[in-house]
């Protein structure tokens, strides 16, 4: 069985009993109320502060348009013995990744009926808001790749997720677990590109 606490509440899963195992990082357990956690397989120091730190952001910024799309750690999971094990965050139901958007050069369609140009622009422009975001608040996405956003068919929502691997400003120059150090903002903040301000 496996327990763990999350805002003084006890959850318990029987073996087998998760939403999703597939990642290398931690096993995913519906916590209902559109809401899942993510419970580590590994955990250290430099993890336990990212997520404790991210979880404060995720306060501070909770009211600001655009977050209520990006998975950000909500509260810590704390395991039996009162160690932070994981955390919880939204639940994008009825969502994919990203690349099931398939376009079919020789036909010049999309092979889904329902995504057309205007779509995906609409699409688009929303990340590079969201990503804005991220970055105003000293936040990098640290594993940005097509399985890591989410896609809505019906309702054309996009929703970035995996949001503990990002490199978080404001951690004492601790270097993160993939060899980057999370003040690299820095530089970072004088180098991307100039994002549309488009508010959804």
């Amino acid at each position: 069985m496996v327990e763990f606490d999350i805002e003084e509440k006890r959850y318990r899963f029987m073996e087998g009993q998760y939403l999703n195992a597939g990642g290398t990082e931690g096993v995913i357990y519906d916590i209902k109320g559109n809401k899942v956690a993510k419970i580590l397989r590994k955990i250290n120091k430099n993890k336990t502060n990212k997520i404790l730190a991210l979880c404060n952001k995720t306060e501070n910024l909770s009211s600001v348009k655009g977050f209520e799309n990006i998975a950000m750690p909500l509260s810590p999971a704390y395991d039996l013995d009162q160690n932070i094990c994981g955390f919880s965050m939204m639940y994008f139901k009825n969502c994919g990744p990203v690349n099931d958007i398939v376009y079919d050069l020789q036909n010049k369609n999309y092979q889904n009926q329902k995504v057309n140009d205007s779509k995906v622009v609409e699409m688009i422009e929303n990340l590079f808001f969201y990503l804005q975001l991220l970055h105003q608040n000293k936040i990098i996405l640290g594993d940005l790749n097509a399985e890591n956003i989410l896609w809505n068919i019906n309702t054309n929502e996009v929703h970035y997720i995996d949001i503990d691997s990002s490199k978080v400003s404001g951690l004492n120059n601790i270097e993160n677990e993939d060899g980057y150090y999370a003040e690299m903002y820095k530089a970072v903040s004088y180098t991307h590109l100039t994002l549309p301000t488009k508010r959804i």
